[in-house]
């Protein structure tokens, strides 16, 4: 029995990138009616970077990116929050 929890515990650690990539391709895409997929993300506590960033509705293809990258508040989040959404104003990309 402990050798069973142990061991998905220790499955949920090493997948745990893949874990919260499908979760957020779901959330995101069910918030908003795209079909959004990325094939890698670096998530902190201010910045995400995601990479491979393809982006579809209705089979029509809106976005291809290879890198979309989001800055954010976790303190913002909550209602009070200086921001809506924890986001600041949107920054153009950086070349």
């Amino acid at each position: 029995m402990i050798t069973g929890i142990v061991a998905a515990l220790f499955v949920v650690i090493l997948a745990r990138h893949v874990i919260v990539r499908v979760l957020l391709e779901a959330a995101i895409s069910s918030a908003t009616g795209y079909e959004v997929r990325f094939g890698d993300q670096k998530i902190g506590t201010g910045h995400a970077a995601f990479f491979d960033v393809h982006v579809v509705k209705n089979g029509d293809p809106v976005l291809d990116a290879t890198r979309v990258d989001v800055e954010y508040a976790l303190r913002d989040i909550f209602p009070g929050g200086e921001h809506r959404f924890g986001s600041p104003t949107p920054v153009p990309p950086r070349r």
